[in-house]
């Protein structure tokens, strides 16, 4: 049996309540109607609820821009 320390413990359960506070209170994001620089993508789809989403690849928020399709991000400073 491996024992972990109090820290490592308090670590992952600050992680685990970080995730779950982003699932039900997730950041504001807005969307561009640009296609991503990277990969070309305008559009993509998402099943959420049971329906298939048509949504911007480019997602805007705190932490920067991301693109759905490609996943590369941009930090807010570019």
């Amino acid at each position: 049996m491996v024992r972990l320390g109090v820290g490592v413990m308090c670590d992952a359960l600050e992680a685990w309540v970080a995730q779950i506070r982003e699932l039900l209170d997730p950041p504001a994001r807005w969307s561009l109607p640009n296609p991503c620089p990277a990969c070309g993508v305008r559009t993509v789809y998402r099943i959420k609820d049971g329906e298939h989403l048509q949504m911007a690849a480019l997602q805007v928020g705190a932490e920067g821009c991301e693109c759905q399709s490609c996943r590369t991000v941009w930090t807010p400073d570019r």
